[in-house]
């Protein structure tokens, strides 16, 4: 069965800005998504941020075109009422991590890959960051 990673926007924003020093590794993740080694999933919530942001440096056009093509890799996951319901009662300090791990949780995701792993509170679904993830399957 092919694992499904839950990807947060950090890890986003990172390929397709380019940011460094963490581009590598974002991409690497994406390589392994695009052969089918892993599957890739985030909400709309996500979109909706990332696109936020890069409209910013890229121009709304060239923003709204490295969407299209990544949505062309991803899964959406929808954030449920439940999910939102325990974000609201979670001990989460960042409520949009908590809403974004919920969702994860709810929609069947093994992994959460973020950077930001700080303001999670893992229960039930480990969170990694890419550089944890391809260490741990030997890639790094």
């Amino acid at each position: 069965m092919t694992q499904t990673l839950y990807l947060d926007a950090d890890i986003i924003l990172d390929l397709l800005a380019r940011h460094q020093p963490w581009f590598k590794e974002s991409a690497a993740i994406f390589m392994k998504i695009q052969s089918g080694e892993f599957q890739g999933a985030t909400s709309v919530t996500i979109f909706a941020n990332v696109f936020y942001i890069l409209r910013k440096s890229l121009g709304r056009k060239a923003a709204r075109e490295a969407l299209v093509k990544l949505k062309s890799l991803l899964n959406i996951m929808v954030t449920s009422e439940a999910s939102l319901e325990q974000a609201l009662m979670s001990g989460f300090t960042d409520f949009e991590d908590a809403i974004q791990y919920y969702t994860a949780q709810n929609g069947g995701a093994h992994i959460l890959l973020t950077r930001n792993i700080k303001d999670y509170k893992p229960e039930n679904l480990p969170v990694m960051t890419p550089a944890q993830l391809l260490e741990s399957i030997n890639c790094h």
